[in-house]
């Protein structure tokens, strides 16, 4: 008895039209379908019968039709749980204030969003610096005796600067930054952190406050001269008698001189105005302005103008 097989079936035929093709025509025929769905989407170019497979997967990538080019699954980012308050000072232009936890530095929104660099520093900087724009903007950062650089506060930190000493603070200048080491004043370009002479330096050995107001105004607290300013590029300094122990010379958000200091056991201040003019500001806006003022083991160190 001889046994007759059913015809086959139109899915029976592909099936075994599929064992006997070869890998490289299976692979041209899968590429030519692709191609001709994506030229239905958006009028790709049309294939050639019989073109190469490495032309039609040229196409096929020009149509769109494809893996992402960087496929890496990158690795989880620390974020603090808890912001301690204290570690907070300065805010960027959208109100987020900026830190420094455990060398990761952060911005913390009003709304209770934090966003966290991804890359850490060795350890909380001694000291942190907002370059002007005139200097070429970012954030200089101190760690031991480094200076390192950001275009932004959670932008990469590089270091752009090694001193010989241990660096006690950094301040921006007229036209370039100076760092204050133990073995006294260096100055360096605030992008590169290339050394440069000191050019428009106040008088004195050392500083002990430094602020600029732009390119040509500035203040700074001197261990000979005291409280000097400068009105010309640092042409000329010129002694100011403010008539109470000043110990900080800062600039305010909005881009004003600020001189604080002691009178009587009583915090006081006085805003810097053009022409050398020293308005005193309240009570309560000078404590403010003492509290929030950066501090250094300098600060018992520094000198008193005289009344």
């Amino acid at each position: 008895m001889v046994r007759a097989d059913p015809p086959p079936t139109p899915r029976t035929r592909e099936a075994r039209a599929l064992r006997r093709a070869s890998p490289r025509r299976l692979a041209a025929s899968l590429l030519l379908a692709l191609a001709a769905g994506a030229g239905c989407r958006g009028g790709a170019p049309a294939l050639t019968v019989g073109a190469p497979v490495g032309e039609a997967a040229a196409r096929v990538r020009h149509a769109g039709v494809g893996a992402f080019e960087d496929p890496t699954v990158r690795g989880p980012r620390l974020v603090p749980e808890h912001l301690d308050p204290a570690v907070l000072s300065g805010a960027e232009p959208d109100g987020a204030l900026r830190g420094v936890v455990a060398g990761y530095r952060v911005l913390a929104a009003d709304g209770g969003a934090v966003r966290v660099s991804e890359d850490r520093l060795a350890s909380v900087p001694a000291s942190s610096l907002v370059i002007p724009a005139r200097l070429g903007g970012g954030h200089l950062f101190v760690v031991g005796t480094t200076v390192l650089r950001a275009d932004a506060w959670l932008s990469e930190a590089r270091p752009v600067f090694v001193a010989r000493a241990p660096i006690q603070k950094v301040f921006a200048g007229l036209d370039r930054v100076y760092v204050r080491t133990s073995r006294g004043h260096v100055a360096i370009d605030a992008v590169t952190g290339a050394p440069r002479e000191l050019g428009p330096y106040p008088p004195g050995s050392e500083l002990f406050a430094y602020a600029a107001s732009d390119g040509w105004r500035a203040a700074a607290l001197s261990d000979l001269a005291g409280l000097v300013t400068t009105g010309d590029a640092g042409a000329t300094w010129r002694r100011l008698e403010v008539g109470f122990q000043a110990r900080d010379v800062t600039l305010t958000p909005v881009g004003k001189l600020l001189v604080s200091g002691v009178e009587r056991g009583r915090a006081v201040a006085a805003e810097l105005r053009e022409h050398d003019e020293l308005v005193r500001l309240p009570a309560d806006a000078a404590s403010a302005s003492r509290r929030l003022a950066p501090r250094g083991d300098d600060d018992a160190r520094r000198p008193s103008a005289p009344p």
